[in-house]
């Protein structure tokens, strides 16, 4: 993804690569959609979920419709910790990734590819802690790693190591 998108933007913005015809997408989005979407200050977190689960549904099945020939790969959303994030997704994530990934279980183009797990089984982490985050939002290069283990070993074609320098 690309910092403070959201699946809606996705939808324009992939189209991009519509041309290069690639045979695999990996997404990390979601999240941002959960905090920036069209009802912003809606306060019942199902209608909220709801929201996120339709917007990344349409997206999967755009980019499908228009690469019939991809495979995309999706991370499950984790749990953010700031103050302004832990509560809110801390509703919606368990909602939000069971609906995602019945949906990819339904559509043989779409692999979840489940992150929360792993990501989420962690202690109360700090900017400079060994944690998966770099602070209470973006993933550090622990996280990154945690993501490139859970990828298919032909996934890539490249090995996609941490630069560092990833919002």
């Amino acid at each position: 993804g690309i910092s403070q998108s959201t699946s809606e933007q996705w939808h324009y913005l992939i189209q991009r690569l519509y041309t290069y015809k690639p045979t695999k997408i990996v997404m990390h989005i979601g999240t941002n959609d959960i905090f920036h979407t069209a009802i912003p200050n809606e306060t019942d977190q199902n209608k909220r979920s709801a929201y996120v689960i339709e917007s990344l549904k349409t997206l999967f099945a755009d980019v499908h419709k228009n690469l019939p020939n991809t495979t995309i790969y999706w991370y499950s959303i984790e749990n953010r910790l700031g103050s302004g994030y832990a509560n809110i997704t801390a509703q919606c994530l368990p909602t939000i990734n069971r609906e995602i990934k019945a949906f990819a279980d339904a559509n043989s183009y779409l692999y979840y590819l489940d992150s929360t797990s792993i990501i989420d089984d962690r202690p109360s982490i700090s900017a400079d802690s060994s944690g998966y985050f770099r602070d209470d939002v973006h993933l550090n290069a622990y996280g990154y790693d945690v993501l490139e283990s859970l990828l298919p070993i032909n996934a890539v074609s490249k090995n996609l190591n941490y630069s560092g320098n990833v919002n």
